[in-house]
């Protein structure tokens, strides 16, 4: 599998390797903390396409355009309401 660029990591093993490593850190804000770190890299296409957005909004809707790309996990979505926008 390691061989094959196209392969992906299931989002259930992911989601499991993280669970482990909150069990192994003993951090039980592991989650917290890794929002903390910088998440831009250059060579990413995805931190790319959202950091390079005109706008908030924009950075969000392309990245809700593009998220399938990055992963399998959970979906997000934006909704236009009377009053702004929100993720419902």
């Amino acid at each position: 599998m390691l061989e094959d660029p196209e392969q992906r990591v299931p989002y259930a093993t992911l989601d499991a390797w993280l669970e482990r490593a909150v069990e192994f850190s003993g951090a039980a804000n592991l989650g917290l903390l890794m929002a903390g770190l910088p998440v831009v890299d250059p060579d990413d296409v995805g931190s790319a396409v959202i950091a390079t957005s005109p706008t908030l909004f924009e950075s969000l809707e392309r990245g809700v355009r593009y998220q399938r790309v990055w992963g399998d996990g959970e979906r997000l979505s934006l909704e236009q309401t009377e009053r702004g926008f929100w993720r419902p």
